[in-house]
């Protein structure tokens, strides 16, 4: 299957993800609300908070060989070695977590944030525990053989695998809360049955594609290992930093506030969360891809897949996220049964972050993909710090809106300084990038976001001028491409 075929079915995957999140998050939060109540909902939210950190190492572990696989051009002998040594080496790993669990359950500090009553604080320990020892035998390793066969050509099987596991899963979830009337644990136990299911198949398949690509176990290298996994500790750090831009501040404001306050700012997160997958649905596709031609140095092709992007982006995404915006507030009314209050400037922070993160996610993406981990954890350690800082600044003026300013300045941050971090790389590679796209893409955030402004101010006569602005400037883009935009967009498909 040529590579436009992989790119078109693998995206397709992540719109059904998108369309899927969407619904289950339509249908969850207000099933949730009502069969176990906010504060249940906001504890909930916690726990997944915690699920977060504890597969954290194994992600970045798997992130780090993921890219060091990309840029060894299929060389079968090496990215065995790297695959099969670091997935034994991350299952060590695992045991070392729970560890760490069993130390910190007894912890006066832990058990003093985790305000609950004993019975369900001893149901919240038995939860996490399980949900450990259901990592160490499932995804401390197959994200290293997964991501290996993307390599050759088995995306769009994967990307498909992972969406009907999370579609089953998920779908456990709703069932177990709405029809079988589940508590937390139940509800959990049943997520982990269906998963497992799931990976006993995502196992025996894949060991009979990697057998068929000839990539096989040989001999296990504690060197190699170690040395990979210090190296990924960089990758650790920073997606630890990054963390805190979500499940950090859950956990945060569980903690200086309450659960109901965790479930409101939570529940205006879940829109801005949507809509960032649904520009991840083309992101996430082009990175093997773009890498392979940064490789090869295809300037032309890399610029393509950028315009695509961007195109997308300022085409199709924007105005749907204005369209949306007019029927936010009734939308969340509903959507919540009536139990949270709408907060817009929570939601105006929110969404802008969201906004901005999306029109520098190529240049993120190429970034991460040159293993470029020392620059992105000074980025992400800057913009940490301005987070924090800002939060609790704020605090006690605009209370948990200071989360959304928080976050929206971390964006600004990390944003541009990663983007100098790509001009640098660029340079050094000798690769020519427009970023003509690019551009336009920030003139044009700031246009939308003035216009969200508006809607909540209710001046729809400004409203419409900001929609012509948009509009001409769209115009002026598309006038730049080509004379001949079919011609154009021809040329841009062509993904070969």
């Amino acid at each position: 299957m040529n590579k436009k075929k992989i790119f078109l079915i693998s995206t397709a995957s992540k719109w059904f993800d998108i369309i899927w999140n969407i619904i289950f998050n339509l249908t969850s939060i207000p099933i949730f609300l009502k069969s176990w109540g906010s504060d249940m909902l906001g504890i909930w939210l916690f726990l997944h908070s915690i699920f977060s950190y504890i597969y954290l190492p194994n992600l970045s572990y798997q992130t780090f060989i993921y890219n060091k696989n990309l840029q060894l051009k299929k060389n079968r002998r090496e990215i065995s070695q790297n695959i099969y040594n670091s997935a034994i080496f991350s299952f060590l790993v695992s045991f070392i977590i729970l560890l760490i669990y069993f130390f910190l359950k007894n912890e006066y500090e832990i058990n003093y944030m985790i305000n609950f009553n004993d019975t369900l604080k001893n149901e919240f320990y038995e939860i996490i525990f399980l949900y450990i020892i259901f990592i160490i035998f499932t995804y401390s390793v197959a994200p290293f053989f997964s991501d290996s066969l993307i390599i050759f050509g088995y995306q769009h099987l994967y990307s498909w695998f992972y969406s009907i596991k999370n579609f089953a899963s998920s779908c456990a979830i709703l069932i177990s809360v709405y029809f079988i009337n589940c508590n937390l644990k139940e509800t959990i136990i049943n997520f982990i049955i269906i998963e497992v299911i799931f990976y006993i198949f995502f196992f025996i398949k894949t060991f009979k594609f990697l057998s068929k690509e000839n990539i096989i176990f040989k001999s296990f290298d504690f060197n190699i290992s170690i040395n990979n996994f210090i190296k990924s500790l960089w990758i650790l750090i920073t997606n630890i930093l990054y963390s805190f831009t979500n499940h950090g501040l859950r956990i945060l404001i569980i903690y200086i506030l309450n659960p109901l306050s965790l479930t409101i700012f939570s529940a205006i997160k879940t829109i801005s969360n949507l809509i960032s997958k649904s520009i991840n649905s083309l992101s996430d596709p082009m990175l093997p891809n773009i890498m392979e031609l940064f490789n090869r140095k295809k300037e032309i092709k890399i610029n393509n897949y950028l315009t695509i992007f961007y195109l997308f982006t300022i085409i199709i995404f924007f105005p749907l996220i204005t369209i949306f915006n007019f029927f936010i507030e009734i939308f969340f009314h509903y959507w919540t049964i009536g139990q949270i209050n709408f907060n817009r400037s929570l939601y105006f922070f929110l969404v802008a972050a969201v906004l901005l993160n999306s029109i520098f996610m190529p240049i993120n993406l190429i970034v991460s993909g040159f293993n470029l981990n020392k620059e992105k954890l000074i980025s992400n350690l800057i913009a940490t710090i301005f987070l924090f800082t800002s939060t609790f600044a704020l605090y006690e003026i605009y209370k948990i809106t200071a989360f959304g300013i928080g976050l929206f300045i971390y964006e600004i941050m990390n944003s541009f300084i990663i983007f100098f971090i790509f001009l640098k790389t660029i340079k050094q590679k000798k690769i020519n990038i427009s970023l003509n796209l690019f551009f336009y893409s920030l003139a044009l955030l700031s246009i939308n976001l003035t216009c969200l402004v508006l809607i909540f101010a209710k001046f729809y006569g400004s409203i419409t001028v900001v929609i012509l602005i948009n509009f001409l400037i769209l115009l002026k883009i598309i006038n730049k491409l080509n004379s001949n935009i079919k011609i154009q967009i021809k040329k841009l498909i062509e993904i070969k």
